[in-house]
C-alpha cells in the first residue's frame, strides 16, 4: 500500500466497480438473519449522488436581504447501479422477488386442465404453457363431448408451441369458448415470484479497484434496493437494468457511523 503527497501521478486513477449485496430476510431474529452476500457481477456504471438540502434565512433588518442563517434540513446518498448480467438473482434484485427456486426439466411432465379460450374466426390461439404440448382435447364451455381435431379445429405449431385454430365448417360456432386440456413439457429453470418482498434492506460492499491508480472500500450496513427505470430486452445494445441502492441512516446500531465506512487502501494493494 502507498499513500502519495500530492500532487503525484500515482494518485490519478482509472477505476473499477465491484458491488457485492448482503440482502436482509428477518430483522426480527437474534441476530439478524442474512442471505450472505453475492456478487452483482459486471457494473456498466455506479455513480454515487450525494445530496444535501439546506434551510436558509435572510434578514432584512437593514433594508437588503443579507443571509444570517444556513442549516441542513435533509441528507441523502444513492447509488445507482447499471447492471448488465441478466442472471437470476440480479434480476430478482430488480423485480422484487422471493426465494429462487429451481425447477428441474421434464418432458411431458405438466399439465393444463381447463384452459378457457375464445375461438374467432380461425385466428390463432396460442396454449398459455404449450411447449411440445401433446393430448390436446377441446370441449365445449361448461363440458360436453370433446370436439374432433382437424374436423372442428387444427393444432399447429409457434415457436416451440402449440396453438389452434377453429376450422370454420366445424362444430366450434364462431366466437365460443371451449376448454382445453393438455399436457407440455416443463423447461429447466430458476423461478421466482415477482414483487413479492417489495421492501428489500440488505448491507453493501462497494469496492473501488484500479490496476494503476487508488482503491477504496465503503461499507454500508442499511441500505434500501429499488429498481429504477425500464427494463428491456429487446434494444440495440446489451440488455441492462438499474438498481438505486439508496444509503439510510443506521445511527441505532452504530451511532459512530451512521452512514457506513469508508476505507481508502492507496495505491499498490491490488484488491
Amino acid at each position: 500500500m502507498a499513500h502519495y503527497e500530492r500532487p503525484s501521478p500515482y494518485n490519478y486513477t482509472l477505476g473499477g466497480i465491484r458491488l457485492w449485496v448482503n440482502e436482509l430476510l428477518d430483522a426480527s431474529a437474534t441476530p439478524p438473519k442474512y442471505r450472505g452476500f453475492v456478487d452483482l457481477g459486471c457494473i456498466e456504471e455506479a455513480p454515487f449522488a450525494q445530496a444535501i438540502d439546506f434551510q436558509e434565512h435572510f434578514c432584512a433588518s437593514t433594508g437588503t436581504r443579507v443571509k444570517d442563517r444556513k442549516i441542513v434540513k435533509e441528507i441523502s446518498s444513492t447509488i445507482t447501479v447499471t447492471i448488465v448480467e441478466a442472471d437470476p438473482e440480479n434480476l430478482r434484485l430488480f423485480f422484487l422477488g422471493g426465494d429462487i427456486t429451481d425447477v428441474a426439466a421434464s418432458p411431458g411432465g405438466g399439465s393444463v386442465t381447463t384452459e378457457v379460450m375464445k375461438l374467432t374466426g380461425t385466428e390463432r390461439r396460442i396454449l398459455k404453457d404449450g411447449v411440445n404440448a401433446s393430448s390436446v382435447v377441446v370441449e365445449p364451455y361448461g363440458g360436453g363431448a370433446a370436439f374432433t381435431v382437424t374436423t372442428d379445429y387444427v393444432i399447429e405449431d409457434h415457436f416451440g408451441h402449440k396453438a389452434i385454430r377453429r376450422v370454420a365448417t366445424g362444430s366450434i360456432g364462431d366466437g365460443d369458448f371451449v376448454e382445453v386440456d393438455y399436457t407440455h413439457d416443463v423447461l429447466e429453470s430458476r423461478s421466482f415470484n415477482p414483487l413479492t418482498q417489495i421492501l428489500k434492506t440488505a448491507q453493501v460492499q462497494f469496492i473501488g479497484v484500479s490496476d494503476t491508480g487508488q482503491e477504496m472500500i465503503a461499507q454500508f450496513d442499511n441500505v434500501q434496493i429499488n429498481p429504477t427505470g425500464d427494463f428491456s430486452w429487446n434494444s440495440d445494445d446489451w440488455t441492462s437494468f438499474q438498481l438505486e441502492l439508496d444509503i439510510l441512516d443506521n445511527s441505532l446500531a452504530a451511532p459512530s457511523a451512521p452512514y457506513g465506512v469508508i476505507q481508502q487502501l492507496g495505491a499498490g494493494q491490488n484488491i
